[in-house]
């Protein structure tokens, strides 16, 4: 008899990543050949490089819809909030978190301020939906 214990899917997820680059920094497009393809920059494959090791866990990926929750600690309050949108959710598909990004079917999100720059991050949560 095998005694082997599956641990089960978490339902609930909490990571801290270092505040994501611009989506416009991260990502460009290029025509080839009449086609407009877009490719990641030195400074978003960096950003994820050092961010990925935080979130990937021996925990198989979450298979069913997910709502994420982000909090931008910043000390630009004037920084726009839906910048860090797609590199968090890029994030938590290439680290495995999620099969696929489209499992999100709700987001929420907040700014806070913080005082210096060394403080600035991206806590995202991840709540499986019943």
């Amino acid at each position: 008899m095998d005694t082997t214990r599956i641990e089960p899917i978490p339902h609930y997820r909490e990571f801290v990543v270092s505040k994501p680059p611009s989506v416009n920094s991260m990502y460009r497009f290029a025509n080839i050949k009449g086609r407009l393809v877009s490719y990641m920059t030195k400074l978003g494959k960096d950003w994820f490089s050092k961010e990925l090791p935080k979130i990937k866990s021996p925990i198989p990926s979450i298979e069913d819809p997910v709502m994420v929750g982000l909090v931008l600690f910043t000390t630009r309050m004037t920084q726009d909030l839906d910048n860090i949108f797609k590199a968090s959710m890029d994030l938590l598909q290439k680290g495995g978190v999620l099969i696929n990004d489209n499992q999100i079917v709700r987001i929420t999100a907040e700014k806070r301020k913080v005082s210096t720059k060394v403080e600035e991050c991206v806590q995202i949560f991840v709540h499986v939906l019943p």
